[in-house]
């Protein structure tokens, strides 16, 4: 699996600058199909950039209808990075976000 994750990820990868986030990647890339490997990397880039904005829009506006209450709850999972609730709520939202519903749980 760490050999599958060296084709996806970069070396010195802004993706894995938090080593709490590299057990997600890890369980998110092992719940995957060899064939899904090309579209994670520009996924995560996607998801964390989605994430940033959104963090932005829920501290401008709170109340604003426009904010994905998903995201949030990625970033509440994402404070304690070292929890079993932690790990499995950020793979699944990971998982969902990839691949639809069907994908939410790990193969």
């Amino acid at each position: 699996m760490l050999d599958d994750m060296t084709t996806i990820f970069l070396p010195k990868d802004r993706l894995l600058a938090s080593a709490g986030i590299l057990p997600v990647y890890y369980w998110f890339v092992r719940a995957l199909q060899q064939a899904e490997y090309p579209r994670v990397r520009d996924f995560l880039v996607r998801f964390e950039d989605a994430r940033r904005l959104n963090r932005q829009r829920a501290e401008a506006r709170p109340e604003s209808p426009d904010i994905d209450r998903q995201l949030l709850d990625y970033d509440s999972f994402n404070r304690n990075t070292n929890d079993l609730v932690s790990h499995t709520g950020r793979i699944a939202i990971l998982l969902e976000r990839f691949g639809g519903p069907a994908a939410a749980s790990p193969r």
